[in-house]
């Protein structure tokens, strides 16, 4: 699978995936942020996706409204956060 994102705008996009062994599946993450073109783009692809959204956020509702009117499957993505009070934040990148 292939696309190439410029700015938010789809320029190139190939799906074309072959099936070797069992089943794939692909699942988008962390939808709810935001209702915009990005959101849009994702719900735009002619693609076999799921998409996970994150309760509680201010579009979560609106964007799984929006995937189950298009036949879309979805999960509920629960975040995890940590147990303990010292942990460390530092970024690996």
């Amino acid at each position: 699978m292939s696309l190439l994102l410029l700015e938010g705008q789809l320029l190139y996009q190939k799906l074309k995936l072959k099936k070797m062994f069992g089943e794939y599946f692909i699942i988008i993450d962390d939808f709810g942020y935001r209702d915009d073109h990005v959101s849009e783009g994702f719900l735009s692809l002619d693609a076999d996706l799921t998409f996970a959204v994150i309760p509680g956020h201010q579009n979560s509702k609106v964007f799984a409204a929006k995937a189950d009117q298009k036949g879309m499957r979805l999960l509920c993505t629960c975040p995890w956060n940590p147990l303990m009070k010292h942990v460390v934040k530092k970024s690996i990148s």
